[in-house]
């Protein structure tokens, strides 16, 4: 394996360290390189951050209600996770994998295309602010718009926009 990206549910970060945190670890430190995306909520923030230590991490801006794995463009997996809860072992989850290389071959490149769309997220570590831009960079010149930090406001309900759940300072 070279390659591995993941789209997921809002609690797909969490699942996959869960389960296959020793491996994303391995990986990682194998120089493997590890994609993933998903919609960040406040609930997830912390599991995001964590992933974001061994794997390139990207907010995108909808929510899946599967997950995906495809791994180097050869196999593909997708999983409903019912319920979509924290465990990764209980519940009637429903799984396709397939290693036939038209079907991986379009996954990939459909995985691909979503993951590039999202937001690079990284963790500022002095404060331990998870930094996301509020809106996707814009490229002019090949300069890029200011990154912002985010901090969740836990008084804020959670059915509000993530634009307004977050304030942000400059970096």
């Amino acid at each position: 394996e070279r390659e591995v990206i993941g789209i997921g549910t809002t609690k797909s970060p969490g699942r996959i360290m869960r389960a296959f945190g020793t491996s994303v670890i391995e990986k990682s430190k194998a120089g493997r390189s590890l994609k993933y995306a998903f919609y960040f909520t406040p609930e997830n923030r912390d599991d995001v951050k964590v992933l974001l230590k061994y794997a390139e991490v990207r907010h995108i801006d909808f929510m899946m209600p599967v997950y995906m794995h495809v791994v180097d463009g050869h196999e593909f997996l997708i999983t409903h996770p019912i319920p979509d809860d924290d465990s990764y072992y209980r519940g009637e989850d429903i799984a396709i994998w397939t290693d036939d290389p038209a079907i991986a071959r379009a996954m990939s490149e459909m995985a691909q295309k979503i993951w590039e769309s999202g937001t690079p997220a990284t963790v500022d570590s002095a404060n331990a602010d998870m930094m996301v831009p509020l809106a996707r960079p814009r490229r002019s010149k090949g300069i890029r718009s200011p990154t912002m930090v985010c901090t969740i406001d836990p008084s804020t309900p959670p059915k509000a926009p993530a634009v307004h759940r977050a304030t942000s300072r400059l970096r």
